[in-house]
């Protein structure tokens, strides 16, 4: 097994290997900041590159905390991204079923989706990964500007239905 192989003292061998002599323990740590699909794809290589090293008799697993860790954020960004699809959608017939018109409704959604566009861009330009924390961000941007929105848009209607003009009810919605 392993412990036939490794070089050094028992004490050195009993940081990095089990009793048995046949499981190796390597601690890897990286970071914080970088984007976790590239700590999943570092380990995956280190995975691939360990077992080249040992060959087919050994089987080569990455597992701990910080790839536990990671899974479960990669995770969750998946899901974050599939219920914000999913979330748009139904804000969509909401606020079509509110509005009953189609040219308000397309109106209220490049509003609503406004936000979120410009938090992305200005995060990617800014470099900052997309982690658990942002990702819950962008879905509470996207809360916000949907009350913000439908308040806005309801209160221009009623104001615009008075026939004050388009200029005044912009005026009060304002206000």
């Amino acid at each position: 097994g392993l412990l036939r192989m490794w070089p050094g003292g028992a004490g050195l061998r009993r940081n990095f290997l089990n009793d048995a002599g046949d499981a190796l323990r390597i601690n890897l740590r990286c970071l914080e900041g970088y984007d976790v699909n590239e700590k999943l794809r570092i380990w995956a290589a280190i995975e691939r590159q360990a077992g080249a090293v040992f060959g087919a008799g050994y089987t080569v697993e990455v597992t701990g905390l910080y790839y536990f860790y990671a899974r479960l954020v990669a995770g969750l960004l998946r899901d974050q991204y599939r219920a914000l699809g999913i979330t748009i959608l139904a804000i969509t017939l909401v606020i079509g079923l509110m509005l009953r018109s189609a040219r308000w409704t397309l109106v209220a959604m490049i509003i609503n989706l406004l936000p979120v566009v410009v938090c992305l861009g200005v995060m990617g330009w800014l470099r900052i990964p997309v982690n658990m924390t942002t990702a819950m961000m962008l879905s509470a941007t996207l809360g916000i500007a949907v009350d913000d929105t439908l308040h806005y848009i309801w209160r221009y209607r009623r104001e615009a239905a008075g026939a004050v003009g388009a200029s005044l009810a912009l005026n009060r919605t304002h206000r």
